[in-house]
């Protein structure tokens, strides 16, 4: 687990107050319908992607794109990521991430998960011959 020491929330500081003046620095050579902002300091954080990504601010995991945050996951994949994640991102320990996963593959393979774990929600918005992309909700809309 991180510890905050006074050197180190001074030098967060410091590098807060860096990347103001740079953003200030950046936004006055751009257009005037363009501007950066400054979204925060992250001690660390786990990107696959510029639209997918997680990092961690006071203890919480700020996740975009992935699937903690969609609502088109089984609720078991929202909380084994959201698991991996604290223990790569809080605790840095990517052993114990790799621990959870395989805690949630035994209770699987035991049968020790519970339906409502694995359930997808999701809505069918337009007729079923309609979709070009046939997902599971469509194939099991029309077996119904």
């Amino acid at each position: 687990m991180i510890e905050e020491t006074e050197e180190q929330l001074a030098l967060e500081a410091e590098i807060k107050n860096q990347a103001q003046k740079f953003i200030s620095y950046i936004n006055s050579t751009l257009p005037e319908s363009m501007e950066l902002e400054y979204e925060g300091f992250y001690r660390r954080g786990f990107f696959v992607s510029k639209k997918r990504y997680a990092v961690i601010e006071d203890g919480e995991i700020i996740a975009k794109g992935l699937e903690l945050v969609r609502r088109d996951w089984a609720p078991i994949v929202k909380k084994t990521q959201e698991a991996v994640l604290m223990a790569i991102l809080k605790e840095g320990d990517s052993n114990k991430a790799i621990k959870e996963v395989k805690k949630v593959f035994k209770r699987i393979k035991n049968g020790e998960v519970e339906n409502k774990e694995l359930i997808i929600h999701t809505q069918i918005t337009k007729p079923l011959d309609q979709y070009k992309q046939v997902g599971p909700h469509v194939i099991a809309a029309r077996k119904i």
